[in-house]
C-alpha cells in the first residue's frame, strides 16, 4: 500500500498564555475500485476488485437485519422475548434475539413486523406503536459495552415516524446510547411542534449540549429516511471524539449532515452499555398515538463498508444503500447487492475503509447488466534495469500488456508489485512498493551493498503476471555531495501547502528554522529554531521530525539559549538529531522538521506565518534534502 506524507496543522490562540493542540497522523492511499463483476440485481453477489480496501476480521457488520423473515404481525420483541436478528457476529454473537427497550412503558408493549407502505426494496419492517403519553420508551435494545476511548461505532438504519393523531410527541430519540441505569449518554433525535421546538440534533447528555441539523421532524412525518451515525468515543472529558450524523431523504433525494470533530462525547469514566434504536422520549404534547418503523439495521465497530449511491461523486451523494460483504481483503470484496430504492439505471459503488477514506469517484454499474470476471493474467514487465547510487537504486522497465475478457489488448496493469532482497545471491524477496508507473527509485539503501529486484504486473481484476527476470546491483561507495534546505525559492511548492515559512515573512532574508547536514555523520541533522542573538522572539522548545520510512511524526526537545518559561524560550533553541533511518534523506523524501517561532508585529503576536497577512498560525516546516 502506498503511503503519503501527512500535512499536520497546529491550532492555537495567543492570549496571556499560548495554548496549542497537535494532531500528527499518517495517511494511506484511499480505496480504489478497478473492476466489478457479477450480475447487478438486488440479492445477487458481485465481486469488487481494486486496492486500498484494508482488511476486516469480519467482512460484514456485527448486526444486520432487514426484517424480511416472517409475516406481518409476528413479534420482533416484547416483554418476554423476540425474534433472532438475521446476522449477529463478533461483539454481538451472543445477541440471540431482539430485546424490547422501554422506560415506563405499559404492559403489552411490543415491536412487531409490519408491511404497511414499506421502504422501497422491502416488504416488511419492524413497527412500534405508542398509544398515549404513558409511553416514554419503546424501541429495540442492543447491549454494547465496548464503546470505550478511541472505539469506533457505526450505525445505519431506515427510520419512519408517523403520527396517527393530531399531535406529536414532545421528542423522539431515533438513536441513543444508554448506561446501565437506563440514562442516556448520547442521543440523536428531534423535538416537535408546540411543546418543544427544534429539528434533529446530536445531544451529549453529560454536557447538556446539542448540535443541530437542518431537518425538522415535522417535515418528514410519515417519510422513510436513512439515519447514519459514525462515532469515535472520546476520552473522559477530552476533546478527541468525533460524531458524524447523516440524514438521507429519498423524495426528493437529499442529504443533511452534521460533522462534529474534536468533541467531548463523555465527561464520566462510565462506558455506555447499550444502543437503543427508535423511541419516544418525555411526555406527549397531546395524548395521541403514533408509530415508529425501523428497517435495514446495520451496526459495526468500524465504518468500513460498501455503499451504492445515486451520484458519480461521493461528495454529491443524496441517497445510498449499504451492501452486505461476505469477503473483504486488501484487493477484493464479495458483496450481496441491495438495490433498495434503486431498481434500474446506473448507480455508483463506493468502498469506505476503516479510517473513513473512500474512493471519491464512484464506480458505475447498471442494473440488469452482467459482467464476467477477467481471469487472464497480464504478461510480465520486461527489460528491468537498475542504476545504483550510494544510497538509492533507480529502477525502470518496459510496460506490461494484457487481454481483457473481450480479447482486446489493453494496458497490462493496474499496478506493479516490486520486490527486493539483500545480498549477492539472495532469494528471500519481499515487496517494497506498489507502483503505478514504469519507474521507481528505491531510497535509503546502504552504500556498497548488493541488492536484487524483481517485478510483476497486477491487472484491474487482480490477476498477477509471472515475475520478471531478476536484476542484481551493488550500490556505490558513499561520498557526500550536498545539503539543500527549504527556502524562499522552493517554499511555494505544493508540498509545503498548509505550513508556515521557515523564514521571517516580514523580513524574508532572516531564517527562522534551519537545518544543517553534518558531513562527518550522514545520519545527523542539526535543527535551529529562532535567530541566534535575537532576544525579541520566542520559540517553542518542542519540535517534530518526520520519518519517511514509517510515515510518522516524532517529537524532539530543543535546548533554549535565552530565557526559558515553561515550554517557551525567549531567544533561540537548537539540538542535534541522529537516527540511522530517519535522516538518510533525499530531495524527494526530505528529513522534515517542524518548529514554531513568534514575534510581535504591529502590536500583536504573529506565529508560524506563511505570508505577511498571517491570518492563520501554522507550524513552520524545514526539510534537509541530502544527496549522495
Amino acid at each position: 500500500m502506498k503511503r503519503e506524507i501527512f500535512r499536520y496543522r497546529l491550532l492555537f490562540g495567543i492570549t496571556a498564555v499560548i495554548v496549542f493542540f497537535l494532531t500528527p497522523s499518517s495517511s494511506f492511499a484511499a480505496p480504489s475500485i478497478a473492476s466489478v463483476s457479477g450480475t447487478f440485481s438486488p440479492g445477487e453477489m458481485i465481486t469488487i476488485s481494486g486496492s486500498g480496501f484494508g482488511t476486516k476480521a469480519r467482512p460484514g457488520p456485527i448486526l444486520w437485519d432487514t426484517f424480511e423473515s416472517g409475516a406481518a404481525g409476528d413479534v420482533v420483541a416484547n416483554e418476554t422475548g423476540g425474534a433472532q436478528p438475521f446476522l449477529h457476529e463478533g461483539d454481538l454473537a451472543s445477541y440471540g434475539t431482539w430485546i424490547l427497550a422501554g422506560r415506563g412503558a405499559v404492559s403489552g408493549n411490543q415491536v412487531v413486523l409490519n408491511g404497511a407502505a414499506p421502504k422501497p426494496g422491502s416488504t416488511l419492517h419492524a413497527r412500534a406503536t405508542f398509544l398515549s403519553d404513558q409511553y416514554t420508551g419503546l424501541g429495540l435494545f442492543v447491549p454494547f459495552s465496548r464503546f470505550a476511548t478511541g472505539q469506533d461505532l457505526y450505525i445505519s438504519y431506515a427510520y419512519r415516524f408517523t403520527r396517527t393523531g393530531a399531535s406529536f410527541p414532545r421528542r423522539t430519540s431515533a438513536f441513543s446510547l444508554v448506561h446501565e441505569a437506563g440514562a442516556e449518554a448520547l442521543s440523536f433525535g428531534t423535538a416537535y411542534g408546540s411543546c418543544e421546538t427544534g429539528g434533529y440534533r446530536q445531544r451529549v447528555e453529560s454536557l447538556g449540549t446539542e448540535y443541530p441539523l437542518n431537518t425538522d421532524g415535522t417535515s418528514i412525518n410519515g417519510e422513510w429516511v436513512r439515519f447514519e451515525q459514525s462515532l469515535q468515543q472520546s476520552g473522559d472529558g477530552a476533546a478527541n471524539g468525533s460524531w458524524v450524523s447523516t440524514i438521507y431523504r429519498s423524495s426528493p433525494p437529499s442529504k443533511d449532515m452534521r460533522v462534529s470533530l474534536r468533541q467531548i462525547l463523555r465527561t464520566s469514566s462510565a462506558i455506555p452499555s447499550a444502543i437503543v434504536l427508535g423511541a419516544v422520549r418525555y411526555e406527549m404534547c397531546g395524548n395521541d398515538p403514533g408509530t415508529i418503523d425501523i428497517d435495514d439495521v446495520y451496526i459495526d465497530t468500524t465504518p468500513a463498508r460498501v455503499e451504492l449511491c445515486d451520484t458519480p461523486t461521493w461528495a454529491a451523494r443524496n441517497e445510498c444503500e449499504a451492501g452486505l460483504p461476505s469477503l473483504w481483503n486488501e484487493e477484493r470484496i464479495n458483496l450481496t447487492l441491495r438495490g433498495g430504492s434503486f431498481s434500474s439505471g446506473t448507480r455508483y459503488l463506493y468502498v469506505i475503509d476503516a479510517s473513513g477514506a473512500v474512493n471519491t469517484v464512484g464506480f458505475p454499474i447498471s442494473f440488469g447488466e452482467t459482467r464476467l470476471a477477467d481471469e487472464t493474467a497480464p504478461l510480465p514487465p520486461s527489460a528491468l534495469l537498475a542504476s545504483p547510487r550510494a544510497s538509492s537504486v533507480s529502477l525502470s522497465w518496459m510496460p506490461s500488456t494484457d487481454r481483457d475478457i473481450s480479447g482486446q489488448v489493453v494496458s497490462g496493469f493496474d499496478h506493479y508489485s516490486l520486490e527486493r532482497c539483500e545480498g549477492s545471491s539472495c532469494e528471500n524477496f519481499s515487496e517494497i512498493s506498489s507502483v503505478s508507473s514504469d519507474s521507481f527509485v528505491d531510497r535509503s539503501r546502504a552504500p556498497s551493498t548488493a541488492y536484487a529486484y524483481r517485478i510483476r504486473a497486477i491487472d484491474r481484476a487482480g490477476n498477477a503476471s509471472s515475475w520478471s527476470d531478476i536484476v542484481r546491483v551493488t550500490t556505490l561507495p558513499l561520498s557526500f555531495v550536498s545539503c539543500e534546505t527549504v527556502n524562499q525559492t522552493n517554499f511555494s511548492e505544493s508540498l509545503y501547502s498548509g505550513y508556515g515559512a521557515p523564514y521571517d515573512v516580514f523580513s524574508p532574508q532572516t531564517i527562522l528554522l534551519s537545518t544543517s547536514c553534518q558531513e562527518g555523520n550522514i545520519h545527523t541533522v542539526k535543527p535551529t529554531v529562532g535567530v541566534p542573538g535575537d532576544m525579541a522572539r520566542i520559540v517553542y522548545t518542542t519540535g517534530y521530525r518526520y520519518d519517511p520510512t514509517v510515515c510518522a511524526w516524532q517529537p524532539f526537545s530543543l535546548d533554549c539559549t535565552g530565557v526559558q518559561n515553561g515550554k517557551w524560550c525567549q531567544g533561540f533553541a537548537t539540538t542535534t538529531l541522529t537516527n540511522e533511518t530517519l535522516f538518510t534523506a533525499t530531495a524527494s523524501t526530505p528529513a522534515y522538521v517542524a518548529g514554531m517561532t513568534c514575534s510581535v508585529q504591529n502590536g500583536s503576536w504573529k506565529c508560524g506565518c506563511r505570508d505577511a497577512n498571517c491570518s492563520t498560525f501554522s507550524w513552520q516546516i524545514q526539510g534537509a534534502k541530502k544527496e549522495y
